[in-house]
């Protein structure tokens, strides 16, 4: 790890200078993008172990809520970091770095809604670049921005889209155009 900001420097102007090269390694298929939102994967079964030991006998239909909020609570505990490249991480550099892109955890939190009985999770790709995550319960849609763990319910997701147009969303079950 750079222990210095000329080491950090350095870092950075070798990362700009092959920023084409990453990019385009780094770039995905819509089928690539929907298969990262994974409820099943073996890190997302574990965190949503740690978010049920806190329910008894977990029933989505009551307790989905609550263990929605704690995993707000871990995303929140990742710090976001706007990257001057696309760079996909995983779940589990997201978790031992305690640091990532709000698409990163945008994903992550998808991922964690959909083990948890979430019902139509999707993320919302918007104009402006933003990242939400989005579900129905009790028949309210609710939505969620990764990056501070706000969230907005009925009207305010109507004005909230309305400022900044999704473009597309997706989860690991579906793909929506809006443009």
């Amino acid at each position: 790890m750079p222990e210095t900001y000329k080491e950090c420097e350095l870092y950075k102007l070798i990362v700009m200078r092959y920023k084409e090269l990453i990019e385009k390694s780094e770039d995905k298929t819509v089928t690539e993008i929907r298969a990262m939102v994974s409820p099943y994967n073996d890190f997302v079964q574990k965190k949503k172990a740690e978010i049920l030991s806190n329910f008894p006998s977990y029933d989505p239909e009551k307790d989905f809520f609550s263990a929605m909020q704690k995993a707000i609570e871990y995303i929140k505990s990742i710090e976001n970091i706007r990257m001057p490249i696309k760079f996909w991480l995983s779940f589990e550099e997201l978790d031992r770095l305690k640091a990532g892109d709000v698409y990163s955890q945008a994903i992550l939190l998808a991922s964690l809604l959909r083990a948890l009985d979430g019902k139509e999770v999707l993320i919302y790709c918007t104009e402006k670049e933003n990242f939400y995550v989005g579900f129905v319960w009790q028949g309210l849609r609710y939505v969620i921005n990764p990056e501070n763990g706000a969230m907005f319910i009925g009207e305010d997701v109507l004005r909230l889209f309305q400022e900044d147009k999704p473009m597309y969303a997706f989860s690991d079950l579906v793909f929506e155009s809006f443009e």
